[in-house]
């Protein structure tokens, strides 16, 4: 039974009671994760590989959603990455940051299997967050096309985007994040604005990239609504992309 039939995964924006919660400069997001116990049962007998990417969140908020996923579920390889990890520097080379976050679960996979006997490969499922998001489409992308981590990109079960931001669907897309990751950065304002010019043309490259590989993967949006605490799934995003990528 395929583990992304197992989850629902609801995120709720402000006012929320469950734990973890990562704070945003601009939002509280707080992550529901509700199981039947069915699926509880599945899930702790079961090894699998879960990868968070965080895009603009507090890296030292006393809560992490790794340590909270940790907790429930010990049998599984949690790792936890980050868009931004310094407050010095603009990191825009996607591609770039995307290798090394490919690399590193190579090397956790074949420890992790390593320790645990494992005999077939971990399935994978991918947690994005803002940015993080745009992270993991392009390492996607980078497993897709090097052979060398096709294993990564073959054994994705699924792929979660939580306010991740995608240029067909909105008309103010990435600004909103472009203006936290201004906020954040101490760089000064020329080479701040050369970095922001930069990463939004790879955002636009990557946007329409993604749309190639897409339809290969199970692909499950969650939407983050302003001032008030609805909740958002655009759960036929597969399907809309398999059909843009027909036209």
């Amino acid at each position: 039974m395929p583990l992304p039939i197992l989850i629902r995964v609801v995120l709720v924006v402000k006012n929320g009671h469950s734990l973890p919660q990562s704070t945003c400069r601009h939002c509280t997001l707080h992550w529901i994760i509700t199981l039947n116990r069915k699926s509880v049962n599945f899930l702790m007998d079961t090894s699998f590989h879960l990868v968070i990417v965080n895009g603009l969140t507090d890296t030292q908020s006393d809560i992490s959603p790794k340590s909270f996923f940790s907790a429930r579920f010990r049998q599984a390889l949690i790792d936890e990455f980050f868009f931004f990890e310094s407050s010095s520097t603009v990191e825009y080379s996607l591609d770039h940051r995307a290798n090394l976050i490919l690399a590193d679960l190579l090397r956790s996979r074949k420890s992790y299997e390593e320790k645990h006997r494992e005999d077939s490969p971990l399935p994978l499922i991918f947690v994005g967050h803002d940015l993080g998001g745009a992270l993991i489409k392009q390492a996607l992308l980078v497993a897709t096309e090097k052979a060398w981590y096709r294993g990564i990109a073959d054994r994705t079960l699924a792929t979660l985007f939580f306010a991740t931001p995608h240029r067909k669907f909105s008309a103010r897309a990435w600004e909103y994040q472009l203006f936290g990751l201004i906020a954040a950065s101490s760089l000064p304002p020329p080479l701040l604005l050369r970095d922001i010019h930069i990463l939004s043309e790879k955002l636009e490259d990557l946007s329409f990239a993604f749309l190639t590989i897409s339809c290969v993967f199970d692909l499950v949006n969650f939407w983050q609504s302003d001032g008030d605490d609805r909740v958002v799934c655009l759960s036929l995003y597969q399907t809309i992309h398999k059909s843009l990528y027909r036209i």
